[in-house]
């Protein structure tokens, strides 16, 4: 597949309220499976960088991304054990 993707430069409002957006859910989501549930746990997994368009450093981080998504393509963001299979070190 190639890296044809442009390093964006700047992030609009839109974008930075919905990733504020989805990054609520998925703490409210993980949250409530793990204060609720017996027999499951969810992780937070994937990128976790709070980097947006236009900050320090971004574009390193948007290259990195585009390559990882390039090789082994979108991992998910929350992941969910059953707890007698999950090692909570």
């Amino acid at each position: 597949m190639g890296n044809n993707a442009r390093t964006p430069t700047q992030a609009s409002s839109n974008f930075i309220t919905n990733k504020e957006q989805g990054d609520w859910a998925e703490k409210l989501i993980i949250n409530a499976i793990n204060t609720t549930s017996k027999n499951y746990v969810a992780v937070k997994y994937g990128k976790s960088d709070d980097l947006v368009a236009g900050e320090d450093w971004f574009d390193k981080f948007f290259q990195e991304f585009q390559n990882e998504l390039d090789t082994i393509g979108k991992r998910p963001d929350i992941l969910i054990f059953n707890k007698k299979n999950f090692n909570f070190m």
